[in-house]
């Protein structure tokens, strides 16, 4: 059973908290940009589909992108900072130079309750009260040192229905919505102190990045077939790519290749950040 804290040992180093401010609230109808989760929409097992690097939905000039591949999990702050950097130092770049970031699907713990347990009283039964106390309090100074407030309390649930709405959106809205999306379902947790299957946290999630929908938002929850698709990303993540934590950053070239950042989980900067992905676009 994983922590949902962190992927890291107690005696790690604090990681720093970087404030975002992603995307905006305007929607197109182009939605060439699809995820690197579409070929469990096509039931394309190959690696190079998987990543979105072949797929009926992707315009030829996409398929030959450079892309990140974060998987990550909506119960994990130190998944939401490293999605902060990475995305902040992307919005650094031109708008023409920027590669698309995916969402990969990961569940630290997928047997919580859909209502959540008491997120302290969880933790402190995997992380020993007097390591874990220091962490939370070093997670708040960093939140409120940007103008943002971590809840150290509150409830921690099942991220199942949050994975399963961020899948579709990467396939069906643009880019830029799809990661204000998923900025807005992390906060759930990390800022709100909510059950991750709350279904009325997760609608007003959807609503502040622009899918305002309701029907349509519970329809996709309840959908049986983003429930399989969720199930064969997380199979893919374990078992082909041996994922056992997070997050955990995969970046792919446009020609398919395929390379784990390991360096990722010690960069504590959005500049760090900036300088891994020149780095990953002159290796190409």
């Amino acid at each position: 059973m994983g922590s949902c804290i962190s992927q890291v040992e107690v005696n790690d180093p604090p990681v720093k908290v970087v404030d975002l401010t992603v995307g905006d609230d305007s929607t197109k109808k182009d939605i060439s940009n699809n995820n690197s989760l579409n070929s469990v929409v096509d039931g394309d097992n190959t690696n190079k589909s998987f990543f979105g690097i072949s797929s009926r939905n992707v315009s030829q000039q996409d398929n030959n992108r450079n892309k990140f591949v974060l998987y990550s999990d909506f119960t994990c702050p130190y998944c939401y900072l490293e999605f902060i950097r990475l995305t902040r130092a992307m919005k650094m770049l031109p708008e023409e130079e920027r590669l698309d970031i995916c969402h990969g699907p990961f569940q630290l713990d997928d047997t919580l309750p859909i209502e959540g347990v008491d997120k302290y009283k969880f933790l402190s039964t995997i992380i020993p009260p007097s390591a874990l106390d220091p962490m939370i309090q070093i997670l708040c100074e960093q939140f409120e040192e940007l103008d943002m407030e971590m809840n150290p309390r509150g409830l921690l649930g099942n991220s199942a229905p949050a994975h399963r709405l961020q899948i579709w959106a990467e396939s069906n809205i643009p880019r830029e919505q799809a990661i204000k999306l998923k900025d807005q379902l992390f906060r759930i947790h990390s800022c709100q102190g909510k059950s991750m299957g709350d279904v009325d946290a997760i609608l007003k999630a959807a609503a502040k990045a622009g899918l305002k929908d309701e029907a349509m938002i519970r329809s996709i929850l309840d959908d049986k077939k983003n429930e399989r698709k969720l199930k064969k990303a997380k199979k893919h993540a374990k078992e082909t790519l041996g994922i056992q934590t997070v997050p955990y950053l995969l970046y792919i070239d446009g020609k398919g290749k395929q390379r784990k950042l390991e360096e990722a989980t010690a960069i504590e900067t959005v500049d760090g950040f900036a300088d891994l992905i020149d780095i990953c676009c002159r290796k190409s």
